[in-house]
C-alpha cells in the first residue's frame, strides 16, 4: 500500500523532502521505496512524453512549413488570413502526425526495453491468440463503440457540459474529416496499436513491477484517460482502457487490446461516414439495447476463454524486484 501512500502524500500537496525524509527515516525499506517510486514514474513519464512529443514536432514542422510556403507564394497576404490557412493545414496534418510518430517511437520504445536488458515484445507479450478469441473480441469492440456513442449522445442532449461537447465534436471532425484511407490507417489502426503498447504494454507493466493488478489496472486507465486531453474523452476513455486492460491481463497478450481498440475505433470511422437518417439514427434505443446485450455476452464469453494463471508471479514486469506489492 506505501505505493499508493507517496500518490495520495503527493496530491494533497505534500512537500516531496517531507516524505522522502519520512519514509527514509522509518527504515532503509523506505529509500528503497522512494527510488522504486521515482524510478518508476520516471519510465511512465518517458512514455507517454515521447509519443506526444513526436506528434508535436511533426505538427509545429508542418506548422513552419506552411507558413513559409504561404508567406513565399503571397506576400502581401494579411495575418488574419494566413493563420487561418496554417490552421487548415495543420489539421490536414494531424492524421500523418499520428502515423509518423506510431512509427517512430515503437523504435525508441524498442530501444529502451533493449538498454534495459529486455525486449518490448516480452514485455508487451506479442502472443498470440485463437481465431476463435479473436471473433469473440470483435462483436464485443463492435458493440462497444456503439453504446459509447449512444451514451455521449444522451449525456449530449442533457445539455450538460456543452463547451466540452463543443470542443470533442470539433477535435472529432477534424479527426475524422480526413481521407478514409488515411483515417483508417491513423485512427482505426497505427494510433489503437501504439496507445496499446503504451499504455497496456509498457505503463501496465511498470506499474506491475510495483502493485499489484487492480491498482496497476486502474492507474494505466486513469492515464490513458488523461492522455486525450479533452473532458469527453477522458471520461469513457477511463472505462474504455479498465475494459482493454481487463482483456491484456485475461488473454495475456498485447495483441487482445489492439484487436478490440482497432476494430472499437474502426466502428466509429464507419459510423462517421453513415449519412443522417439511417436506421440507426431513426431507432437509436433498440440500436442501443441489442449493442449493450452483445456487448455484455461477448464480454461473458470472453471470461470464460481467459487464460488462468497459475501463479502470479510468472506475469512478466519490467522490473521484478515487486517491493511494493499491494
Amino acid at each position: 500500500m506505501i505505493y499508493i501512500y507517496v500518490f495520495q502524500q503527493i496530491s494533497m500537496g505534500r512537500p516531496l523532502h517531507e516524505l522522502v525524509k519520512e519514509l527514509s527515516t522509518n527504515s532503509k525499506r523506505g529509500e528503497i521505496i522512494m527510488k522504486k517510486f521515482f524510478k518508476t514514474s520516471g519510465f511512465i513519464l518517458l512514455y507517454l512524453a515521447i509519443y506526444f512529443i513526436l506528434q508535436l514536432v511533426y505538427l509545429i514542422g508542418a506548422m513552419v512549413v506552411s507558413m513559409v510556403s504561404t508567406m513565399s507564394n503571397n506576400p502581401d497576404i494579411d495575418q488574419s488570413a494566413l493563420i487561418n490557412h496554417t490552421v487548415t493545414r495543420i489539421n490536414n496534418h494531424i492524421l500523418p502526425a499520428i502515423i509518423v510518430a506510431a512509427i517512430i517511437s515503437f523504435g525508441i520504445y524498442y530501444l529502451i526495453c533493449r538498454g534495459r536488458k529486455t525486449t518490448i515484445f516480452k514485455v508487451c507479450e506479442f502472443n498470440r491468440i485463437s481465431l476463435q478469441k479473436v471473433a469473440l473480441m470483435i462483436p464485443a469492440a463492435i458493440s462497444l463503440g456503439f453504446v459509447v456513442g449512444f451514451l455521449i449522445s444522451k449525456v449530449y442532449s442533457l445539455g450538460i457540459l456543452d463547451e466540452a461537447f463543443s470542443t470533442h465534436q470539433d477535435l472529432m471532425g477534424d479527426i475524422m474529416g480526413g481521407s478514409t484511407i488515411m483515417t483508417f490507417l491513423a485512427v482505426g489502426l497505427m494510433g489503437p496499436f501504439i496507445e496499446e503498447v503504451i499504455f497496456r504494454g509498457l505503463i501496465y507493466k511498470e506499474l506491475r513491477g510495483s502493485l499489484s493488478i487492480i491498482p496497476a489496472l486502474i492507474i494505466q486507465a486513469v492515464l490513458f484517460g488523461l492522455y486525450h486531453m479533452q473532458v469527453i474523452q477522458a471520461i469513457y476513455s477511463v472505462f474504455i482502457g479498465i475494459a482493454f486492460g481487463l482483456v491484456f491481463i485475461w488473454f495475456k497478450s498485447i495483441w487482445a487490446p489492439v484487436i478490440l481498440h482497432v476494430v472499437y475505433n474502426s466502428t466509429f470511422v464507419v459510423l462517421s461516414r453513415i449519412p443522417e437518417g439511417s436506421f440507426i439514427d431513426q431507432y437509436p434505443n433498440l440500436v442501443f439495447i441489442i449493442n449493450l446485450v452483445i456487448l455484455i455476452t461477448s464480454f461473458i464469453f470472453l471470461y470464460k476463454e481467459r487464460i488462468v494463471e497459475v501463479e502470479d508471479a510468472e506475469e512478466p514486469t519490467i522490473t521484478n524486484d515487486n517491493i511494493l506489492e499491494v
